[in-house]
């Protein structure tokens, strides 16, 4: 019974030790704002604009080769839909010391990741629900312009 009872301590040690990833691994994803900001329509105004729970949403995409997206999106549960509210501007990034630099010219910016859970300069922002990431990634790669794109549900 004592063999058994060490064998199953060492196995969650060593299975805790594996999921420890570095900042650099921990990045690669598409990050949201916790907060969802009031809806700000451009003109003319996507069909998000005209759903009672339009929200923008800050998004940040870190690719792990180097390239940062940040902007923001126009975002329905009741329509299901997302359009892009605030063009997608992109970026070269370094991660080195626990700090993101970008562009190679910018002071650092102090990063931790874990879990899904981002914090930049004390800024904190949450993994993208699978369905939003999956829109951001067909979206993106459609052209930098897109309007009423299906997102599944959180």
């Amino acid at each position: 019974m004592r063999r058994w009872g060490t064998l199953s301590v060492l196995v969650a040690v060593a299975s805790c030790s594996s999921q420890q990833t570095t900042l650099d691994e921990c990045l690669v994803a598409w990050w949201r704002a916790p907060q969802n900001a009031g809806c700000v329509c451009p003109t003319p105004a996507p069909p998000e604009c005209q759903a009672t729970d339009c929200a923008l949403i800050y998004i940040d995409h870190f690719d792990g080769k180097g390239t940062a997206l940040s902007g923001g999106v126009l975002y329905s549960k009741q329509l299901g839909t997302m359009s892009n509210s605030i063009p997608m501007s992109s970026r070269t990034y370094v991660v080195a010391n626990g700090s993101i630099q970008y562009g190679g010219t910018t002071p650092a910016t102090a990063a931790t990741c874990g879990g899904d859970q981002l914090t930049l300069s004390g800024q904190g922002f949450v993994h993208a629900w699978p369905g939003l990431s999956a829109a951001l990634d067909a979206a993106t790669a459609s052209g930098s312009e897109w309007t009423s794109w299906h997102v599944a549900p959180q």
